[in-house]
């Protein structure tokens, strides 16, 4: 048989005694645990006004941008406004002291702004003077001849930047001609008749004709070629804009009518490529491949 001690009584009330004090110590920390839980049900619940929303503590500046850093991805290119190279620096510096008027002098900088001016030039009025000179040897008199080079274009009296000013407005911002003659004289203070203006403009459309009847015959020579035309209002008179085009090159043609006759003006007998168009009656006359605009094509 096995025998087990029995614990003394000594013993038994010792045990006893600690479990009582082991009771009471959990007890004060539930206590103080119940008194934690309260405390945090009254903060969530709004100040234990029985709402369930926690109320609303507005953030600090300095919180706010700790947050936006933090949270805030990093861009691969920054698109904030870059600072141009100066041309000129304007330093501003008090003369005198705005409290006691005492002279100041010396400094340090403090700061920059940076803004964008147009220049107050007024208009350059330029003599070219030709100088004849004699050669020593055969005896003939020379005089130099003026181009483009030189700033003098033929017998005008516009020089090419002002010509080419004068023909940005009129053709790539569509001012009326009466709106470019104020314009030129409220910046500049030169007056430019309309008669003037308009010989300007033709002058300049001459120069560039070479150029656009080339883009025309390399558009009659590509393998492909799309072709449109919209209305258009040019100089008071309604017509239309022709327009055919190549990935690379853009022709442009103003016309009142809108006959096929124009578009196989335009093209002409030397085009014989794929000829991509809508529906408009006025391309049926190319007998060539033809391929319908896929936007028209779906919509029938």
């Amino acid at each position: 048989m096995c025998y087990v001690d029995k614990p003394t009584l000594e013993e038994l009330i010792a045990k006893n005694r600690a479990l009582c004090a082991e009771n009471a110590a959990l007890k004060r920390q539930l206590s103080d645990l119940t008194a934690e839980v309260e405390l945090l049900r009254d903060k969530l619940s709004g100040g234990g006004n029985g709402g369930s929303a926690a109320p609303f503590i507005k953030p600090s500046r300095q919180q706010r941008r700790a947050a936006e850093r933090e949270e805030r991805k990093k861009r691969k290119q920054s698109f904030g406004r870059k600072r141009g190279s100066a041309t000129r620096e304007v330093r501003h510096a008090l003369d005198k002291c705005p409290d006691c008027g005492r002279p100041l002098s010396g400094g340090w900088v403090a700061g920059k702004r940076q803004t964008i001016e147009i220049p107050d030039t007024p208009i350059e009025v330029i003599d070219h003077v030709l100088i004849a000179r004699r050669c020593g040897v055969c005896g003939k008199i020379h005089t130099p001849s003026l181009s483009a080079a030189d700033g003098v274009i033929g017998k005008m009296r516009v020089g090419p930047k002002l010509m080419s000013l004068i023909a940005t407005l009129a053709i790539a911002k569509r001012m009326p001609l009466r709106s470019i003659q104020r314009l030129l004289e409220s910046l500049y203070g030169v007056h430019i008749s309309l008669g003037e203006i308009t010989e300007i403009l033709h002058k300049v459309a001459g120069f560039g004709k070479a150029t656009v009847q080339d883009i025309l015959r390399k558009i009659r020579g590509s393998p492909h070629a799309h072709g449109d035309e919209t209305g258009w209002r040019e100089d008071g008179i309604n017509g239309y804009l022709w327009s055919f085009s190549t990935p690379k090159l853009r022709y442009f043609h103003f016309e009142r009518s809108r006959a096929g006759a124009v578009a196989q003006k335009l093209l002409g007998i030397c085009f014989g490529g794929v000829l991509v168009c809508d529906f408009y009656a006025g391309y049926n006359w190319y007998t060539g491949p033809i391929q319908r605009c896929w936007v028209h094509f779906c919509a029938t």
